[in-house]
């Protein structure tokens, strides 16, 4: 949440907040020791700010409550994407294969596009490649219930994305520093109650997590109700302009790749030297509160 709107919580409320700013040159240092806690293959660039805003709050508490949960569970605005897919059908050059599985996997961009070219022809072939990653997808489709269509794509956020990605990176970061997280947002009677709501009272038009927002009217500030979805946007693009590139090209050497066997390795290095002047000076600071 960009600082003004922080502002306007904390003066709100009178509560006590601290500013963690995150820099390449506070955790390229820790990145082995950050990946050794995370335990998983997540490339989330939020584990980062993730792991150090834990290790400021444990500082001062051992137990706090995050926000995670809001999106998978009450309708978030990449759904519109897929509702509006699902209501057209397939475009010309869709394959009619699969079709609504892809949309969903090119809707959330995490290297899908890319996954050919990303991995070695291996490691692509004994993955299953595509195919695995729809077939994934596909049962929740196809099952008879939910009925809603919103209400399948939270059932895929909550279970894929929420279940496998949100929480396990918030535990696994938080955890590491003896501090517990807790997303009310995700918890069994919040889920429970928004599946029973109709869709329309989640996603109503292109206003997302609608009935969320209008139960919190109250207590939250009516500007940050009414801001459109921004995320906890991490600047990796300025980043790598510098001090984060070099550890990329270390960590990433032909040498490396080429002895795990997993990656396509002209292609990573053509992304390592990807030029990122294009990117503005606006994109270079990343600061968290807690």
């Amino acid at each position: 949440m960009k600082n003004e709107f922080v502002s306007m919580m904390t003066n709100r409320y009178n509560t006590d907040h601290t500013w963690v700013q995150i820099q390449p040159s506070k955790f390229v240092r820790r990145m082995k020791d950050i990946i050794w806690n995370l335990d998983e293959p997540i490339g989330d660039p939020i584990t980062v700010p993730n792991y150090l805003l834990s290790e400021t709050a444990s500082q001062v508490c051992n137990v706090i409550l995050n926000g995670e949960g809001g999106d998978p569970c009450f309708g978030g605005p990449k759904n519109i994407a897929m509702m509006l897919a699902n209501l057209y059908g397939p475009l010309p050059q869709d394959s009619h294969k699969s079709w609504l599985e892809r949309n969903y996997l090119f809707t959330y961009r995490k290297c899908f596009s890319d996954l050919e070219q990303i991995l070695s022809p291996d490691v692509l072939k004994a993955s299953g490649g595509e195919d695995a990653l729809t077939d994934i997808l596909s049962p929740f489709f196809k099952a008879d219930m939910p009925k809603k269509f919103l209400n399948k794509l939270m059932a895929i956020n909550m279970r894929l994305k929420g279940a496998n990605l949100i929480l396990v990176k918030v535990e696994k970061m938080s955890s590491a520093n003896g501090l517990l997280a807790l997303p009310p947002l995700f918890s069994k009677r919040m889920i429970e109650m928004s599946m029973i709501c109709p869709p329309q009272m989640k996603l109503a038009g292109n206003i997302e997590k609608a009935i969320l927002k209008q139960a919190v009217k109250d207590i939250v500030p009516e500007p940050i109700i009414r801001r459109p979805k921004s995320g906890m946007m991490v600047p990796v693009k300025f980043w790598f302009r510098e001090e984060l590139r070099r550890y990329a090209r270390k960590m990433l050497s032909w040498e490396k790749l080429r002895h795990i066997g997993y990656f396509n390795t002209p292609y990573i290095h053509d992304l390592l030297n990807y030029d990122n002047r294009i990117f503005k000076a606006r994109d270079t600071d990343s600061s968290c509160g807690c």
